[in-house]
C-alpha cells in the first residue's frame, strides 16, 4: 500500500516480482533497474481507496503490505492472476473449439497498452 499514492492517482514500482520454477518467487529491481511511477485513472484511484478502507480500515490488515497479498502473506502468485483470468474468460464464453480459454493476462496487457495509445 505504501507504493499507492491515492492523492496523486500514481503507483510507484519498486520491484519485480516473478515465478522461477526451481528457486520460487524472486523479487528484483524493475527491468529499467530504478523506481518508476505510472498514472492511474480517477476511477481506479476511487477503487483502490475503496479497498483500502474495506482490507486496512476496516479489515485491519497491514497498511504497509501488499495491496493483494498471497496465500503466504507475501506477494501474489504471479500464476494467481492467469487463473483468474482463465476461469473469468471461461465463464464468459472465450474459448476455442477444445474448450480452452483464448484470452491471456499478457493479451490484456498489450490490450490496454493499445487502447492508451489510441486514447
Amino acid at each position: 500500500w505504501t507504493d499507492v499514492l491515492l492523492e496523486e492517482r500514481r503507483l510507484v514500482i519498486r520491484q519485480a516480482i516473478y515465478q522461477n520454477a526451481t528457486v520460487g518467487k524472486v523479487v528484483r529491481r524493475p527491468k529499467a533497474g530504478r523506481v518508476g511511477r505510472v498514472a492511474i485513472s480517477q476511477v481506479l484511484a476511487e477503487r483502490l481507496a475503496d479497498l483500502y478502507a474495506l482490507s486496512v480500515v476496516e479489515g485491519g490488515a497491514d497498511a504497509a503490505g501488499w495491496v493483494w497479498p498471497g496465500r503466504d502473506g507475501g506477494p501474489m502468485s504471479p500464476s494467481s492472476v492467469s487463473h483468474m483470468v482463465g476461469k473469468v474468460a471461461k465463464r464468459a464464453g472465450l474459448v476455442d473449439a477444445k474448450g480452452r480459454h483464448v484470452v491471456h493476462a499478457h493479451g490484456l496487457r498489450h490490450s490496454a497498452g493499445s487502447i492508451a495509445l489510441s486514447e
